[in-house]
């Protein structure tokens, strides 16, 4: 999986673009996070990691904000597509390692998990984390969740 990052006035674009040979998937896509350079510094902008595969695609982004509350070093981001064909189990497991990795190289950081899970289920994965969105997304089910390793964050808008 192939990462590239472009500038527009207001935006920072971060992009995994899909490998279709890795993927096994027929048309083109991938994963792609937006960052407002009016909230953190294109230099400060950093791809951890890329993943693809049939199970998981995934991207994970270091950020450095101008203002982050002093007990955080930085935040990651960690955007995340799991094929309604995956299989959840080995979604799961790519997931968590990685999310262990960057948690051991970078444990002052504020980490958020966010995507398209369809049907793979993570809180026994995450443990640690937790799951913000409440509601339906795609007609009765929670298919696109976000997770924090931060209990009571202010993550939500009033």
């Amino acid at each position: 999986m192939e990462s590239r990052t472009q500038q527009s006035n207001c935006f920072l674009m971060v992009r995994a673009d899909r490998d279709r040979t890795l993927s096994r998937k027929k048309s083109a896509g991938g994963l792609i996070l937006y960052v407002n350079i009016k909230w953190c510094n294109p230099g400060h902008v950093t791809v951890k990691e890329t993943i693809c595969t049939p199970d998981i695609e995934l991207l994970a982004v270091g950020l450095r904000p101008y203002y982050l509350p002093r007990e955080f070093s930085h935040a990651i981001v960690v955007v995340v597509y799991i094929p309604p064909s995956a299989n959840a189990a080995r979604a799961c497991d790519v997931i968590h390692s990685t999310v262990a990795r960057l948690q051991t190289d970078h444990p002052g950081a504020f980490l958020t998990i966010n995507g398209d899970f369809n049907h793979a289920k993570l809180p026994k994965t995450l443990t640690g984390f937790t799951q913000y969105v409440k509601c339906s997304t795609r007609e009765n089910k929670i298919l696109d969740m976000m997770y924090a390793n931060v209990k009571e964050a202010p993550l939500t808008t009033t």
